[in-house]
């Protein structure tokens, strides 16, 4: 059936997303400036992916499994017409696809932001890395001694970020993932893995062994846990760079020569840490 195929392939998505956030930190995102670029005109994410100066398999990973999934969406849509005029015997009523097919196309829609973030970081790379982000010297008091000393600090700051979000990332992907096994375990399009014991469904942190209603608040509070996590660590990030000045010791961002470098990566990170969240209503 290609809605279980579908909801299998969201699924590999999430996890090949978690296999592109670990690769994020392991990134030359200071590299020089290729030679090769003369402007952003005709630039797309095909010649994009083909320029890089360094292979990236799980960017590449990520769009390939984003448009098997687009696709298959495409067949449910085309097929859909025809499924709902058949006759058999089943507890799904022509109204029950269009249902699961719309609640499937959510999902689909704000993933596919995910697969966009390798054109972002694609097109940073090809600008030179940040080091080409970088405001005019005059206006500033910075030395060239203090500005690589800032780009070092900047270095290790834009790691960490990436590193820190990756655990609540990650625990926010598994819970996604059990979400969509949920919705193939109540829709009954494959059968809910038996426990052994009683012992074993305590252990288990899974929210697989929720069912019914009572995954909603689970898969809820999840949500609830990624978000606060975040915010802790934005924060700091934040205040390392001084963009909640006076509060904290940073410098004033209006004199930091490194001050339109940090609007631009604070806009990158909010959209790798937002993660396109959804919630499951199947």
């Amino acid at each position: 059936m290609l809605v279980t195929s579908e909801i299998h392939e969201l699924k590999r998505v999430l996890e090949v997303h978690s296999q592109y956030m670990r690769s994020l930190p392991t990134r030359d995102w200071y590299g020089e400036k290729s030679s090769s670029e003369d402007s952003d005109s005709g630039m797309d994410s095909k010649n994009t992916t083909s320029s890089r100066t360094t292979p990236w398999p799980e960017a590449d990973a990520l769009k390939a499994v984003a448009t098997g999934s687009t696709e298959l969406q495409v067949k449910i849509q085309a097929e859909l017409r025809y499924a709902k005029l058949e006759v058999a015997w089943g507890k799904l009523e022509g109204k029950d696809l269009s249902t699961i097919n719309r609640f499937l196309k959510g999902i689909l829609v704000p993933m596919l932001g995910m697969e966009s973030l390798t054109d972002v970081t694609d097109r940073i790379e090809k600008r030179g890395g940040w080091g080409a982000v970088r405001l005019p010297k005059a206006g500033h008091e910075s030395t060239e001694a203090d500005f690589v000393a800032l780009e070092e600090k900047e270095k290790q700051q834009w790691t960490w970020i990436f590193e820190k979000l990756q655990g609540p990332v990650h625990q926010l992907q598994e819970a996604m993932i059990e979400g969509l096994d949920h919705c193939l375990y109540s829709l009954e399009f494959a059968k809910r893995p038996k426990t052994q014991t009683q012992i074993d469904i305590e252990a288990s942190v899974s929210g697989s062994y929720f069912t019914g209603k009572a995954f909603a608040p689970f898969l809820e509070s999840k949500i609830q846990e990624f978000l606060k996590n975040r915010e802790s660590f934005l924060k700091e990030w934040c205040a390392f760079k001084g963009m909640d000045y006076p509060k904290s010791d940073g410098v004033e961002p209006s004199k930091n020569p490194l001050h339109e470098r940090h609007q631009s990566q604070l806009y990158l990170v909010l959209d790798v840490s937002r993660c396109r969240l959804w919630r499951t209503k199947c």
